[in-house]
């Protein structure tokens, strides 16, 4: 066979795509769990993001997520609007 296979079927090139993609893999998922740890713990210290959370639907990353792009005083007004009906200011 040609190309580097020992007759797994997969060159070594592609044995080496595939390693090298999973070790970026591992760091995305690594990444990923820090910034979920980080935003829980944003989430656990910021009294509007709990109340937020107390919107059905609304979890700790839509909350903590709206806040952190908004502030908590846009928010509330708008979920206050729309609660009752109205456009937000």
């Amino acid at each position: 066979m040609s190309g580097g296979s020992d007759g797994g079927g997969l060159s070594d090139l592609v044995r080496s795509l595939i390693i090298e993609l999973h070790a970026e893999m591992v760091e995305l998922y690594r990444r990923i769990a820090v910034y979920v740890r980080r935003m829980r713990d944003i989430f656990r210290n910021s009294e509007p993001c709990q109340r937020l959370s107390r919107i059905e639907c609304i979890g700790p990353v839509t909350a903590t997520a709206l806040i952190g792009a908004v502030g908590a005083e846009p928010v509330s007004r708008m979920f206050a609007s729309w609660r009752h009906g109205r456009a937000v200011p």
